[in-house]
C-alpha cells in the first residue's frame, strides 16, 4: 500500500514537472515573440526629423496681373514666351514687382531661401542690374533688403537663378516678401517668366507621407506643350474640352508625361497607373501605353507597355484605356526620369484625350499605413479632373466691416432694398491704391457712390446727388461703367429704353474715401440724351444694349440691337459728344425671344478687344459669339469666332481676379436653384474646377437660399483682389419669376442685405 502512494507521488510529481516546463516554455515563447514583434514596429516608425525642401513655388508668365505691382512695365514688347514682357530702361528704373503677403505662407518660421529664376534679353553687356528681396513691414518700411548682381551676355534670352537667404527675424506674418529688379543705370533689357521657389525646414514624416509633389498629373491636350507642333492638335475629336491630340502614321507618340523621381514622391516608387481616352477611326488599330525610365547617363533600364490589341475599342466611339506597372524600385535613383506615354504602334489615325497618371501606389492593404492621410489631408491629395464632378468646394468669405455684424455691410440709401435698384463697379475716383468704388442709383433718383475707407475698415458713403432724368426702373433700365472718352478714370452711363433717357457723366473729384463730398459739389454730365434727341438717334424698338470694347479703341461703345429684328445701332464717344458709329440689320444677331446677350473680353480669344456673345435662356450659350469691325459705309461687320468652349458651361460670366491663380471666371447658373462655379479659361475652354458656396454669412443666412441674388463684381477692398457684392432678397410679389418682382420682403427674419465676399488665399 505504501509503495503503491509512493509511485502515484513520483507520477504526480513528473506531470506536475512536464506541465510546468510547458508552461514555462509557451510563456517564454510568448514573451520572446511580444518583444520581438515591438522592436520591429518601433524599428519601422520613421524619425521625426527637419529636411530642407522646396515649400512653394509660384510661376509669372508676364500675361496677367496677379500678385503683381508697377505692372505698367509690362507690355507687348519682345518676349520669351506669350506676348508679353518687362522692359526696363531709363524711364523703368524698377521692373514688374512681386509682393506676397507672409501670412499667405504656411510655417514661415522654417523658410529658409527663396530662389529666383527668370528670363533675361539685352542688346548690351549688363553691368548694375540687382535683383533685389526686400521684407517690409505693414507700414512699408523695409526690415530686410538683398540685392544680387545680374550677369548675362548680349543679343540672346538667358535664364538668369539667384538664391537669397532670408532674416528669420524679417518672418514676421504681417510683414510682406517683395521681388524686383533694380535697373541702377538706366540700360535697357527685358524680362520674361519669373519663377519663385521657397525652401524651408519640413518634417520627413509628413512630407513622405502628406506632400507629394505633382503625384497625379492630368493632360487634357487643350493648350499645346512646349515642343509640341500645334498641327498635332486637333478639334475634329474631342472628349472634353474642344480639342485632343491627333496619332497618325507619321506622328507615332504622343507628347509625354516625364518626371525627376525626386519630383513626384520622397520615398521608394513601387507602382505607376495610367490611363487615357482613345477615338480610333479604323477598326484594326493598335495603340500602347507606354513607361520608361532612364538613368542620369539617359540610358533606358525599365519599359513597359500595355495594348489595346487584346481589348474592345470600337471605331469612333471614346474608349477608356488603361495601364498599371509594377517598377524596379530596387534600382531607382532619385535623379532618374521617368516617362509616359501612348505609342500609336499600329500607325492608324487614333485621337486621344485627358491623359491621367498617377505616381505611387493607389490601394493600401488592411492595416498598413496610407500614402496620403485623407483624413488630415482633406481633398488637397485627391485629384479632381476639370469639368467633371465630384468638384471641391471653394468658399467665399464674408468681408467684416468694424462695427456691424447686421446683414448689410453698409447703408444702402434706406433700409429697404428694391429689385429695380440700379448698381455697378467702376474706378471712378483717382484711388492711389487702385481700388473700385460701387455706384448706385435708386428708383427715386438718389445717385450715390460708395468707397472702401481704409482706417476704419469698412465701405462708406462719398458722395450722393439728385441727377435729372436718372431714376431706376423696374425693367428698362441699364447702368454701366467704362472708360467712355479714355480719360484717367471711368465715367458712368444711365440708359433707360422705356423714358427715353441716356446720360453719360463723371463723379467729380473725390479725395477722401472715409467722408461724403459737401452738397454743393455735382455729377458732371459729359453728354446727354432725352426726349426727341433720343428717339431721333435711338429707336424704341431695341431691346438689348450692350456695353463694352467691340472695336479696340480703349474706349467703350454702346451697341443696342433688337433680337427679333436683328437691327442694331452702335454708339460711340468724342470730344464729350454722342456719335453714331454704325447703323444696320445682321440675321447673325437674331435670337429667340427668351434670348438675352452677354459680352466679355475672354482672354486667349477676343485678343484686345471684346466678343458680343448671344445665348438664350435656359440652353446656356448659344453657339456664336461675334468679333465686330466697322466698314466705309457705317455699318458692322460680324465675325464668328470659336466660341465651343462656351458649351462647358451656362449662366451669367464673371471675369476677376478672384485668387491668385490667372484667367480666372466664375459661372453663376439660377435655371433652377443658385449655382455659382469657378474655373479657369485654358485656351479655347472653359474648366470648371470647383463649387463655390459662402461662409461667414451674417444670422445664419446664406445668400444662396435667397429667391433673388445679384452679383456685382469689384476690386472694392483689395486692388489686386477680385471681391463679389452680394445682394439678396426674397421676393413678396404675387407673379413670378424672379425677373418680374417688384417688392422684396422686408418684415420676416430674411431681410434683404448686401454683403462682401471673397475667396480667402
Amino acid at each position: 500500500m505504501g509503495h503503491k502512494k509512493s509511485t502515484r507521488l513520483i507520477i504526480a510529481s513528473l506531470i506536475f514537472l512536464i506541465v510546468a516546463s510547458v508552461s514555462v516554455y509557451f510563456l517564454i515563447r510568448d514573451n520572446g515573440h511580444k518583444k520581438s514583434e515591438e522592436l520591429v514596429e518601433l524599428a519601422e516608425q520613421p524619425t521625426d526629423t527637419l529636411i530642407l525642401r522646396e515649400m512653394f513655388s509660384f510661376k509669372y508668365d508676364l500675361e496677367s496681373a496677379a500678385d503683381l505691382e508697377n505692372f505698367a512695365t509690362v507690355g507687348k514688347f519682345k518676349s520669351k514666351s506669350g506676348t508679353q514682357s518687362c522692359r526696363l530702361d531709363k524711364s523703368n528704373e524698377f521692373s514688374v514687382t512681386v509682393r506676397k503677403k507672409l501670412s499667405s505662407l504656411k510655417d514661415i518660421s522654417n523658410v529658409k531661401n527663396v530662389r529666383l529664376s527668370f528670363s533675361v534679353y539685352s542688346g548690351i553687356l549688363l553691368k548694375e542690374a540687382v535683383a533685389v528681396l526686400s521684407i517690409e513691414d505693414k507700414n512699408g518700411k523695409s526690415v530686410s533688403w538683398v540685392g544680387k548682381e545680374i550677369k548675362s551676355s548680349p543679343e540672346s534670352w538667358q535664364r538668369i537663378e539667384i538664391s537669397f537667404d532670408i532674416s528669420t527675424e524679417a518672418l514676421q506674418s504681417e510683414n510682406d516678401l517683395k521681388i524686383y529688379i533694380w535697373n541702377k543705370k538706366g540700360e535697357e533689357f527685358y524680362i520674361d517668366d519669373l519663377e519663385i521657389k521657397i525652401d524651408g525646414l519640413v518634417s520627413s514624416k509628413s512630407y513622405s507621407s502628406g506632400y507629394i509633389p505633382e503625384r497625379n498629373v492630368f493632360e487634357n491636350f487643350e493648350v499645346p506643350v512646349k515642343n509640341e507642333n500645334p498641327d498635332h492638335y486637333s478639334k475634329e475629336h474631342a472628349h472634353t474640352g474642344v480639342s485632343s491630340f491627333l496619332l497618325t502614321n507619321g506622328v507615332s507618340y504622343s507628347p509625354s508625361v516625364s518626371r525627376r523621381i525626386s519630383e513626384v514622391i520622397d520615398s521608394e516608387l513601387r507602382l505607376v497607373t495610367m490611363s487615357i481616352w482613345v477615338n480610333q477611326q479604323t477598326d484594326d488599330n493598335e495603340l500602347v501605353l507606354v513607361a520608361t525610365i532612364k538613368d542620369t547617363q539617359g540610358k533606358d533600364y525599365f519599359w513597359q507597355g500595355r495594348s489595346t490589341e487584346k481589348g474592345f475599342f470600337p471605331k469612333g466611339i471614346w474608349t477608356k484605356h488603361r495601364a498599371q506597372f509594377k517598377l524596379p524600385f530596387e534600382k531607382i535613383k532619385p535623379e532618374d526620369i521617368i516617362s509616359i506615354y501612348a505609342w500609336n504602334k499600329g500607325g492608324k489615325d487614333v485621337f486621344v484625350d485627358d491623359f491621367q497618371v498617377v505616381f505611387g501606389e493607389t490601394n493600401v492593404r488592411s492595416g498598413a499605413v496610407p500614402l496620403i492621410d485623407l483624413a488630415s489631408n482633406g481633398d488637397v491629395a485627391y485629384s479632381f479632373v476639370p469639368n467633371k464632378a465630384p468638384y471641391q468646394t471653394k468658399f467665399l468669405s464674408r468681408f467684416v466691416p468694424s462695427g456691424t455684424d447686421s446683414n448689410k455691410d453698409f447703408d444702402l440709401i434706406s433700409d429697404v432694398l428694391y429689385p429695380s435698384d440700379l448698381y455697378c463697379s467702376g474706378n471712378f475716383v483717382i484711388d492711389a491704391v487702385g481700388r473700385d468704388q460701387l455706384a448706385h442709383v435708386s428708383e427715386d433718383g438718389n445717385l450715390a457712390l460708395y468707397s472702401y475707407c481704409e482706417p476704419e475698415n469698412k465701405m462708406k458713403k462719398v458722395f450722393t446727388s439728385s441727377v435729372k432724368n436718372m431714376k431706376s426702373s423696374h425693367q428698362g433700365s441699364i447702368l454701366k461703367s467704362g472708360n467712355f472718352f479714355n480719360k484717367e478714370r471711368d465715367q458712368l452711363l444711365f440708359i433707360d429704353l422705356k423714358s427715353h433717357c441716356f446720360v453719360v457723366g463723371q463723379f467729380p473729384p473725390i479725395r477722401d474715401n472715409c467722408n461724403e463730398l459737401a452738397p454743393k459739389s455735382n455729377f458732371k454730365i459729359l453728354g446727354e440724351l432725352t426726349g426727341e434727341n433720343f428717339t431721333k438717334l435711338i429707336s424704341s424698338n431695341y431691346n438689348e444694349c450692350v456695353i463694352a470694347n467691340f472695336i479696340g479703341d480703349d474706349k467703350s461703345e454702346c451697341f443696342f440691337m433688337n433680337q427679333s429684328s436683328g437691327n442694331y445701332l452702335m454708339l460711340g464717344f468724342n470730344d464729350n459728344q454722342i456719335i453714331k458709329l454704325a447703323e444696320g440689320n445682321s440675321n447673325i444677331l437674331k435670337v429667340s425671344d427668351s434670348g438675352h446677350t452677354y459680352q466679355g473680353s475672354i482672354p486667349g480669344i477676343s485678343g484686345d478687344h471684346d466678343l458680343l456673345c448671344l445665348s438664350e435662356s435656359g440652353e446656356g450659350f448659344k453657339k456664336i459669339c461675334l468679333s465686330i469691325t466697322t466698314t466705309h459705309n457705317n455699318e458692322l461687320n460680324f465675325h464668328e469666332k470659336e466660341s465651343s468652349w462656351l458649351k462647358l458651361a451656362s449662366g451669367k460670366f464673371y471675369f476677376g481676379q478672384f485668387t491668385n491663380s490667372t484667367n480666372e471666371i466664375l459661372v453663376l447658373n439660377r435655371d433652377w436653384k443658385f449655382d455659382l462655379s469657378y474655373g479657369q479659361l485654358q485656351g479655347n475652354g472653359v474648366f470648371i474646377k470647383a463649387n463655390v458656396d459662402f461662409e461667414g454669412f451674417s444670422n445664419g443666412y446664406n445668400p444662396k437660399y435667397y429667391e433673388d441674388i445679384k452679383i456685382v463684381p469689384g476690386n472694392f477692398i483689395k486692388s489686386d483682389r477680385t471681391a463679389l457684392l452680394v445682394f439678396c432678397g426674397n421676393c413678396i410679389d404675387n407673379t413670378f419669376p424672379i425677373l418680374n418682382c417688384k417688392n422684396y420682403d422686408n418684415k420676416s427674419d430674411w431681410k434683404p442685405g448686401a454683403e462682401i465676399y471673397y475667396f480667402k488665399d
